[in-house]
């Protein structure tokens, strides 16, 4: 018995470690296998021949993440040969975006795009380009310094009877009559004018309007150059609400969704640039500032600095009301889903491509 046991035990011995031996070098193999995609996701090649793509900008600060993707070569890295167009306005971009004379644009034209989608030309939002986040809304009022210091302003309901510059049938104009609504000033009760900005600083200085409205550092630029004072915020009217959106056009939502998969990597890389630069650390904010002073994006000292999610997802937050007031503004004829235009296949991918 005695002996049978050592033997039974022994044979036993032998085949657990056996059995071990094939089940490392089992794991062995499929540790390996696992590792080939991540290696060759690590060592993507740049698409060849690159791909031509015109991308729209205006300087503003939702343009920060293409410009910075662009300067750093994250672009070229993925294969892209990137032609930077300059466009007078969003609206302007999300045209040329229309009929194919750009690829992919960053706009916060929110109701041209939904008009267009109606009529059925084929915009596709594909990322967020901000978001006006506590203490960080880039959308802003200001006030001239005279009319708050003589007691003419001293809260949201003196606005009643004032001028004020803002692009019309915007999110400008929109959160101006919002705030005002809740403290009791109907819409009619505001005189809104639009001027651009070259001409709405001299008519602040001449008492010719009372405020204006802007998205950084436009409100700024005005607290410096007029002393004007800045006396609402997005943020306090519609946290979370989106700055802008990146949209593309049929080529890279249809005919090259791997172009766009490619162009939404880049972008992303540059969004993080952007978000180390604009946060509380300043990650090498003064390079980042040289790049987009060539592009005539000027932040001076004390603009407040957008907020760009890591990850670059759009947010719709806040989004019905504006749409709403949109309706019965007759800038729409009907209300839109707003995430029927979001394609979120390309950021996906490019954030598992970003992470592996």
């Amino acid at each position: 018995m005695s002996e049978y046991r050592t033997v039974y035990l022994d044979a036993l011995g032998e085949a657990v470690e056996t059995m071990t031996t094939s089940w490392r070098r089992l794991s062995s193999l499929i540790l390996v296998a696992c590792l080939i995609p991540t290696a060759f996701a690590n060592a993507r090649e740049a698409l060849s021949p690159p791909v031509k793509l015109k991308i729209g900008y205006i300087s503003a600060m939702y343009d920060a993440p293409i410009l910075i993707a662009y300067e750093k070569g994250y672009f070229a890295a993925e294969g892209l040969d990137i032609d930077l167009m300059k466009m007078k306005n969003a609206t302007d971009s999300l045209q040329a975006l229309g009929v194919e004379a750009l690829h992919a644009t960053t706009s916060s034209s929110i109701t041209p795009l939904f008009n267009a989608r109606e009529r059925g030309i084929p915009l596709t939002i594909v990322a967020g380009a901000g978001v006006h986040s506590k203490g960080r809304g880039v959308l802003s009022l200001v006030i001239r310094k005279d009319l708050v210091e003589n007691g003419r302003y001293k809260s949201l309901a003196d606005l009643k009877g004032m001028k004020i510059v803002a692009p019309l049938h915007n999110p400008g104009q929109w959160m101006v009559v919002e705030a005002a609504r809740r403290v009791g000033i109907a819409e009619n009760q505001i005189d809104f004018v639009s001027l651009g900005y070259s001409n709405t600083i001299p008519a602040m200085s001449n008492k010719a309007v009372d405020g204006l409205v802007g998205n950084e550092p436009v409100g700024t630029r005005a607290t410096a150059d007029i002393s004007a004072v800045p006396v609402l915020r997005m943020d306090e009217v519609a946290p979370m609400f989106p700055v802008g959106y990146v949209m593309v056009g049929s080529y890279l939502a249809r005919a090259n969704p791997e172009a766009a998969r490619r162009f939404l990597i880049g972008y992303i890389k540059g969004v993080r640039d952007a978000r180390d630069a604009f946060g509380p650390e300043r990650k090498d904010y003064a390079k980042i500032d040289t790049i987009l002073t060539a592009y005539d994006l000027l932040l001076p000292p004390g603009t407040i600095l957008i907020d760009l999610p890591a990850d670059g997802a759009a947010s719709f937050d806040n989004l019905d009301l504006f749409l709403d007031w949109q309706v019965r503004e007759g800038s729409m004829s009907k209300k839109p889903d707003p995430r029927s235009a979001l394609d979120d296949r390309f950021r996906m991918d490019a954030l598992k491509a970003l992470d592996q």
